[in-house]
């Protein structure tokens, strides 16, 4: 299995505070929010009311995430 350096980032930007769901998507299209979160402070989180749906949604996973 390859390694890989991970670099986390320590220092993180605000986040901006979005007048529309529309610009909060511009933003985050064209932003890392590895700038804005510390990923490596995330914990678990568990929805148990949440119902299955069908439902299709997309993921954008880097090169560093597939194993393609």
């Amino acid at each position: 299995m390859q390694q890989y350096d991970v670099k986390i980032n320590t220092r993180e930007e605000a986040i901006p505070e979005f007048k529309s769901k529309k610009e909060e998507k511009e933003f985050w299209a064209t932003h890392d929010s590895t700038d804005y979160v510390d990923w490596s402070k995330a914990t678990s989180a568990l929805f148990p009311d949440l119902k299955p749906t069908m439902k299709t949604i997309s993921l954008r996973l880097t090169n560093l995430c597939s194993t393609a």
